[in-house]
C-alpha cells in the first residue's frame, strides 16, 4: 500500500461520532446532491472527492476515469479468481446462474484480510463469510494496481446512499443501513 500512499488511510481509524454521521445522512436528503455539501451541527461539511482525499490523507489520482473504464471492461471471473483465490473457487450464483460472490475461504492467505478492510473502509458491510462480486472486482483492482481515487469512490457511495434514501420514504429500512434508524431523534444523547 506504500505505492498507493494509503498508509494513513489504512491505519486504525479514530472513533467516529455516530450522532454526527446520522445527522449527515439525515440532512443530506434535504440538499441538492450537486452541491456536495451538507449542514451538520451548524457547520457546512463538504464531501467532494478532493475534500475526502484531503481528510483521509490519500493522493488524488491523476487518471480519474481509469477505474470507471476498468469497470466497463471487467476481466473474466477466471482472471479475477486466479489473482485473488488460492484455487478456482465455486462462485456463488444467483437464480439466473450469474456469479454474485465467492466464499471468503477461497482467498489466498495474502488476500484474507482485504475483505475486512474493504468492508470497513470502502464498501460498508458486516458480512465477511462471502466476498460479493463487487468486492471481488474492487479487490482485484487494488491488487493489480488499477488507479483508485478513494475520495471519488467514497463520494460516489455517499451519493448512491443519498439517492436511495430519496426514493425510500423517511430513509427507513435501507439495505446495509446501520446508521439511520426509524424514529431516531438526532440530539446530544444519541
Amino acid at each position: 500500500m506504500q505505492q498507493r500512499h494509503w498508509e494513513e488511510f489504512m491505519a486504525k481509524p479514530e472513533a467516529g461520532n455516530k450522532t454526527m454521521v446520522r445527522e449527515f445522512y439525515a440532512n443530506i436528503k434535504f440538499n441538492s446532491l450537486h452541491e456536495n455539501r451538507v449542514l451538520v451541527r451548524g457547520a457546512t461539511v463538504t464531501f467532494l472527492s478532493s475534500a475526502i482525499n484531503h481528510l483521509l490523507d490519500v493522493p488524488i489520482v491523476d487518471e480519474p476515469n481509469y477505474f470507471e473504464a476498468f469497470i466497463q471492461h471487467i476481466p473474466s471471473w477466471e482472471a479475477i479468481s486466479e489473482t485473488i483465490c488460492a484455487a478456482l473457487p465455486n462462485w456463488i450464483l444467483n437464480v439466473h446462474n450469474k456469479p454474485v460472490g465467492i466464499p471468503r475461504s477461497s482467498l489466498t492467505n495474502e488476500e484474507w484480510d482485504w475483505p475486512r478492510f474493504i468492508n470497513t473502509r470502502l464498501y460498508p458491510s458486516s458480512h465477511l463469510s462471502e466476498v460479493s462480486k463487487d468486492r471481488a472486482i474492487l479487490l482485484y483492482a487494488i491488487l493489480t494496481g488499477v488507479p483508485l481515487d478513494i475520495g471519488r469512490y467514497i463520494h460516489g457511495a455517499i451519493l448512491k446512499s443519498a439517492r436511495n434514501g430519496m426514493m425510500v420514504k423517511g430513509l427507513e429500512n435501507l439495505p446495509r443501513d446501520e446508521l439511520i434508524q426509524p424514529d431516531t431523534t438526532i440530539n446530544e444523547e444519541n
